[in-house]
């Protein structure tokens, strides 16, 4: 582990739910549709739901995303990884946002960059849109 992750471990700690975001993100994949995101999760969880030995478990879901590795030995020291995958298999899943942005850990379609076109086309549209909110 990269010891210049402990302070940001640390201010986590404090952090219940940023911490439960974080541990169910390495279920989100930039490249499936949100609406068929259920129906994605299914491959997956067959396969983890296959393991009867949570070293193994672990090890898998440490190795999709090694940066938050810590986080998971936690949680499976604790058994608050039972939670997180009955979450996250049923597609309902923390994001938190702040946390994202400050782990540089991907969570929601929402942190996807957008082309200058399609940030010229938002903007168009709230100027246009402006006067009906007011």
């Amino acid at each position: 582990m990269d010891k210049s992750q402990f302070d940001k471990l640390l201010t986590l700690s404090g952090n219940p739910r940023g911490i439960k975001a974080l541990l169910c993100s390495v279920f989100y994949e930039p490249n499936v549709e949100c609406n068929i995101c259920g129906i994605w999760l299914q491959g997956p969880f067959a396969l983890l739901n296959q393991f009867n030995d949570d070293n193994a478990l672990s090890r898998t879901l440490i190795r999709r995303d090694p940066d938050i590795g810590a986080l998971w030995v936690g949680a499976f020291m604790t058994d608050a990884h039972h939670q997180c995958l009955q979450r996250a298999q049923a597609a309902w899943w923390d994001i938190d946002r702040k946390v994202a942005a400050w782990t540089d850990t991907p969570m929601s379609f929402i942190q996807e960059p957008i082309s200058a076109f399609s940030g010229l086309k938002l903007k168009f549209l709230v100027q246009t849109n402006a006067g009906y909110y007011t």
